[in-house]
């Protein structure tokens, strides 16, 4: 009997550490969920990956935004039923002096509490959370 697909979800995949992130599980046999702020990055990582031949969907999220999150897990889960893996990898940019930066900038949770406890995800298998 073949194992389910495990399903991820990697938030700022559309560039960078996010994309290779996402391509690694991919090849690894996840369903892929690109996230990202920029439209326009996710679509393109996500063609790359399904051009490749991996499940992957493009979608458009704001970390700091709960109506976004909340969006982005119920399209998932509407989709494929569940979210077995979270990577967290979105954060902020700024571009002034450490010292500058307020602590409450790097409070932002991301999305991980609000999508593992979201009313429709199954209560098991436990999804895994990687938080930078």
């Amino acid at each position: 009997m073949a194992q389910e697909p495990k399903v991820a979800i990697v938030t700022g995949s559309g560039a960078g550490i996010g994309e290779a992130t996402a391509r690694a599980l991919a090849q690894r046999g996840a369903r892929v969920i690109v996230a990202d702020v920029r439209a326009d990055a996710a679509d393109h990582t996500a063609k790359q990956l399904q051009a490749d031949g991996f499940a992957a969907v493009p979608v458009t999220v704001d970390i700091g935004d709960q109506a976004s999150v909340n969006s982005m897990a119920e399209k998932v889960l509407a989709q494929w039923g569940r979210i077995d893996i979270l990577i967290n990898n979105a954060g902020i940019e700024s571009m002034r002096p450490f010292l500058e930066i307020a602590l409450a900038e790097y409070e932002i949770k991301g999305p991980s509490q609000d999508v593992l406890r979201h009313p429709a995800q199954p209560s098991k298998p436990s999804p895994t959370s990687i938080m930078p």
